[in-house]
């Protein structure tokens, strides 16, 4: 790929092509090999102040190393899960240990962790960030993954509580009410005027509360739909 001789309206189609290459990559060279054309494109682009080719550079990248997440964790053609041993051939060749190939192409076991991340990060908020965010970058796609997999914790840790014979949910119940019933007797703006330098703690306090009490009603919602 010959950067300099690129003319910019012939970014979607160049992008186009890397996708549909990235998509059919069975090996960690082949991604790799994509990885490095994008960090030579954006060196290029830095150089010659091309935002657009910036950007391409880093949705091309971060496309590669979703693939190489993809493959580690035993993905072909985007479908997850575990592959029998004709699944795992590429044509007549069975496929070399991932692992072993990611560390001989020189990805440390801190870079396949993050590959991994992103691949297993769901394809509409994937899909979202990479072609919003200018320029994408790994860590955005690395803390989106992370968000989603507190949410689902969260998610099935709720679900347990309200599918519990134990009497979980009536205890969550009286929790609940005796917080409800303290709001009652303190004014709002009086303790949020005098948080001074618990604020930071307090009010991330509060955000993980409302995302937690979001999620209880929706789940409780939806359980309750299919009773």
């Amino acid at each position: 790929m010959d950067l300099a001789t690129i003319p910019a309206d012939n970014y979607p189609t160049v992008y186009e092509n890397a996708k549909t290459a990235l998509v059919e990559c069975n090996s960690i060279d082949e991604c790799k090999g994509w990885t490095d054309k994008a960090a030579a494109m954006r060196t290029y682009a830095s150089q010659m102040k091309d935002e657009s080719l910036l950007r391409l550079a880093a949705q091309i990248r971060m496309r590669a190393e979703r693939r190489v997440g993809e493959i580690l964790i035993g993905t072909i053609n985007g479908k997850p899960g575990p592959k029998s041993k004709d699944e795992l051939r590429v044509g007549n060749l069975p496929q070399l240990n991932t692992k072993q190939t990611a560390i001989d192409a020189g990805l440390s076991p801190f870079q396949m962790k993050e590959a991994q991340q992103i691949a297993k990060l769901k394809e509409p908020e994937f899909e979202a960030l990479v072609e919003n965010q200018h320029p994408v970058t790994k860590k955005s796609l690395t803390q989106a993954y992370k968000k989603q997999k507190q949410t689902e914790e969260i998610e099935k840790g709720i679900v347990h509580i309200l599918k519990s014979e134990e009497g979980y949910p009536l205890h969550w119940v009286a929790r609940l009410r005796d917080l409800t019933e303290k709001c009652d007797d303190f004014e709002p703006e009086f303790i949020g005027s005098h948080l001074f330098k618990n604020k930071k703690n307090v009010l991330s306090h509060i955000t993980k509360l409302e995302q937690f009490l979001a999620i209880i009603k929706k789940t409780a919602g939806e359980y309750h739909e299919h009773e």
